[in-house]
């Protein structure tokens, strides 16, 4: 937008759990052409008139929520604004697999109540899938915003997970050295294993895989959520230790990002798991982006919009959910 001669003004929203930060301390700084002021959450709920005068002194033509929680946020300050929230991820569906990973519906109110007010409130939406369009779209009649005066407006808009141009240029320059045959082939996983990620499907496979390919090795960077889901990577490392083959699974954890572009030189190819859920037919892997970008070849559970996209376009080789021996 900076690019395109608009002014643009990023109120970046901090969580509570940053270490060493003061929970009023505010920062500016302008990169890009963009102002950057970034502050604790708290200050948007028990402080709001600091925002509001950041909003008066901007006097924008327009508000931007991005993601569920900023978006629900912008709802207070929007007042008579245009407002387009960016919702990247289905809500409900996502309030589902959490309900599921800590064994009861208890979170299920909190994202409800978060969500219908941008339901209610926002002009315009942009969803992470085409699929995840046709479900708000469905949300959006449930709690009445589909009327006679509107009928043949197109209120959402998707916009699929990307990469920039810099990080893709970057990740293209990687140097990728065939493979000789009989040497080592590496399978990788990056990232987090959320609470849609299928850890017993994912090491029944591999270890499966193993007995067959005695040159495969697993390589794994990311894994548990601080905060947010620890479960799936526990059970994914206590299944590894007690592999016959645990001597050819290097579990990394997170690594810095720096980091990344030798692991993706070194893998021969990527791999993506998840079990059957709303949230990954809904969602988004941004995670499977990098892959394709850096020349990995791609196995994964076929769910995800972007996955059959990938199998579809014979990046990827996809499986069934829930299924190891074929995938």
């Amino acid at each position: 937008l900076a690019r395109a001669g608009h002014e643009v003004l990023l109120i970046s929203i901090r969580g509570q759990a940053w270490e060493g930060w003061p929970a009023d301390k505010i920062t500016r700084v302008e990169r890009d052409g963009v102002i950057v002021w970034s502050v604790s959450e708290h200050l948007c709920h028990e402080r709001p008139e600091w925002i509001e005068r950041q909003i008066a002194s901007f006097r924008p033509d327009a508000i931007v929520g991005v993601n569920r929680d900023p978006a629900a946020i912008a709802v207070n300050f929007a007042r008579d604004l245009p407002l387009w929230a960016d919702v990247n991820g289905d809500p409900m569906a996502e309030a589902q697999v959490k309900a599921y990973s800590i064994g009861g519906d208890w979170n299920l109110n909190d994202w409800y109540r978060k969500f219908v007010p941008v339901l209610l409130r926002s002009d315009r939406f942009s969803t992470c899938s085409r699929a995840q369009k046709l479900a708000l779209i469905g949300q959006l009649g449930m709690v009445g915003r589909l009327t006679a005066m509107n009928d043949g407006f197109d209120f959402v808009t998707p916009i699929p997970n990307s990469i920039d141009d810099d990080e893709l240029a970057d990740l293209g320059r990687i140097e990728r050295r065939p493979r000789a045959p009989g040497s080592r082939f590496v399978l990788l996983w990056s990232g987090g294993y959320n609470t849609w990620t299928d850890p017993d499907v994912l090491f029944e496979a591999v270890e499966r895989a193993m007995e067959v390919a005695k040159e495969l090795s697993f390589v794994s960077t990311g894994g548990e959520i601080p905060g947010h889901h620890l479960e799936s990577y526990a059970r994914f490392e206590k299944c590894v230790s007690r592999s016959r083959h645990r001597r050819r699974f290097e579990l990394a954890g997170w690594v810095q990002t720096a980091e990344l572009p030798a692991y993706y030189a070194g893998a021969h190819a990527a791999i993506l798991v998840d079990r059957f859920c709303y949230e990954g037919m809904l969602g988004a892997r941004p995670g499977a982006l990098d892959w394709p970008a850096a020349g990995v070849p791609i196995v994964t559970t076929r769910l995800s919009e972007i996955s059959i996209e990938l199998e579809d376009a014979k990046i990827a080789l996809t499986a069934p959910c829930g299924d190891p021996g074929q995938l």
